[in-house]
């Protein structure tokens, strides 16, 4: 039984690399290098739109529709000048699990901490020190797992990381004027900087990882041996890019509207990706002999990406009674990022210092978004939206000597399906709720479904309140993404979930 177990194992054993050497083009899948990521998740910059789920493409006459729609700009009749804050916090929790193959039974123990070999056994062979819980194995030193905890929950986390922070979020202006007896406004806007944009951690993180995706059969000779590192992997982006927007609108008719935008984004962030070695496997190709060394190394790539993009969107809105439909088109855009890192390792051999740079840039097909309002009575309203961004036909360039394979799509397809409702209580006073799926834009090892990421899921409330000469907005989102990648001896849980507080003040003059 344990040489069927252990053949399949070693024959699946897979050649993917994930070491700090190279510069992965794939998206934020677990122990994946760094990229684009953090630039798939909507950085939500109207507080009342969020409020209502972010199904805003079919409202007319706020200040928000800049962000949404610029043809919504052209309802707009007197000057308004916004600004807003908000409170972010996002937490990461990863639970990773063993199973047990073959000859291979300690292992899982290994991976999981369960079980801390002496130094002594260092490098040598499992038919040297007996079969497990056998001969040199003591049970007594083996710590038994958690076990009947749902692999998402607090309790089951094999790690934990929360990242907050607080700030302003964005000032905006929109003024209209007459144009050839025309409605039109112009609008303008700046969103600052906010925090983390992107983290991973893999405690399990193995240089070639046991995968299900190649046979080590064609790449390693029979009865040679093969090694496998295990280090602890983290990935951290930190501070984050700001945006400049501009938009148009104007009224042609009762019943269209028509709007033009443009998206300037700019900034910088701080990356450190790390790799702390634990020690490293060796296996006999077609065998079932094994060993087990700790090793005493790290390596730290650290340094600074620098985005840039320019993008340009364009929408209209038709307005009946009590309905609206609305359309907005992002247009295709290049965004680019030039990176400059020094890479550390720390070895027995002493420490060296590389440094390394380069450009890579990811040219994004057109998206659209799809929005329908309806006023079934006067006092409420209900939005809902569809958005589809093309991610997975984009095309990356990557510096040479850095790239895995550029004709590859850099994320999947991201998908779209936002709700809200608006209920008036007073004449100054609405309540709000809003909900929104997303799919992730990375597909994760192992998932049943391929063609489609694991989705996001938000759940929002808020109020608007006119005081004064303007209005005051609150926003309150919950939002959770779980997701696991499968292998041949382990699961790897993930639970990544954020809470965001948003406050805006919009002036009418």
């Amino acid at each position: 039984m344990y040489n069927k177990y252990t053949l399949k194992f070693v024959h699946l054993v897979s050649v993917i690399s994930f070491l700090l050497l190279t510069i992965s083009i794939q998206a934020q899948r677990n122990g994946d290098s760094f990229s684009f990521q953090g630039f798939d998740e909507p950085n939500d910059l109207s507080v009342r739109a969020l409020a209502g789920g972010g199904a805003y493409t079919a409202t007319s006459g706020n200040l928000d529709a800049l962000f949404y729609n610029p043809a919504g700009l052209a309802g707009i009749k007197k000057l308004q000048i916004s600004i807003s804050a908000a409170s972010r916090s996002k937490s990461w929790q990863d639970n990773q699990i063993w199973y047990p193959g073959g000859s291979y039974l300690l292992l899982p123990q290994y991976m999981e901490n369960l079980y801390t070999p002496p130094k002594e056994f260092n490098g040598i062979w499992s038919d040297s020190l007996g079969s497990p819980l056998g001969l040199s194995w003591n049970p007594a030193d083996f710590r038994q797992p958690v076990t009947g905890e749902d692999p998402y929950s607090e309790e089951a986390a094999d790690f934990e990381n929360t990242i907050s922070n607080f700030g302003l979020n964005n000032i905006a202006v929109a003024y209209p004027f007459q144009l050839l007896n025309k409605n039109v406004v112009v609008s303008a806007a700046y969103s600052f900087s906010y925090g983390s944009v992107d983290f991973d951690w893999n405690g399990d993180h193995l240089d070639p990882h046991w995968g299900t995706s190649i046979s080590l059969e064609g790449a390693a000779p029979q009865d040679s041996i093969v090694r496998s590192n295990w280090d602890v992997y983290t990935r951290e982006r930190s501070l984050g890019t700001s945006t400049i927007k501009g938009g148009v609108g104007i009224q042609l008719s009762d019943l269209f509207e028509l709007g033009v935008g443009i998206t300037t984004i700019m900034g910088s962030t701080d990356d450190v990706m790390r790799l702390d070695r634990i020690g490293y496997f060796k296996f006999i190709q077609g065998g079932d002999n094994w060993s087990f060394s700790y090793e005493n190394r790290s390596q730290i790539i650290k340094g600074t990406s620098d985005f840039s993009a320019t993008a340009f969107n364009t929408g209209g809105i038709i307005t009946f009674d009590n309905l609206s439909l609305g359309i907005n088109l992002q247009l295709p855009y290049t965004i680019e990022r030039d990176w400059s890192y020094n890479r550390v390792t720390n070895s027995a051999e002493g420490t060296t210092t590389e440094p390394i740079k380069g450009t890579d840039k990811m040219k994004i097909p057109l998206g659209y978004n799809l929005g329908i309002k309806f006023k079934p009575l006067k006092t409420l309203s209900v939005q809902f939206d569809y958005e589809h961004k093309p991610y997975g036909s984009s095309e990356l360039t990557t510096t040479v000597g850095y790239e895995n394979d550029s004709s590859q799509p850099v994320w999947q397809d991201q998908k779209t399906i936002s709700a809200g409702v608006e209920f008036k209580v007073a004449d100054n006073l609405s309540l709000l709720a809003g909900y929104r799926s997303r799919t992730a834009a990375f597909i994760t090892y192992g998932a049943a479904i391929r063609n489609e990421g694991f989705p996001i899921e938000s759940y929002t409330v808020g109020l608007s309140y006119q005081i004064l000469i303007g209005t005051l907005d609150l926003a309150y989102e919950i939002r959770s993404l779980k997701y696991y990648d499968v292998y041949f001896t382990s699961r790897n849980y993930t639970m990544v979930t954020s809470s965001n507080l948003l406050v805006g003040y919009t002036i009418s003059l």
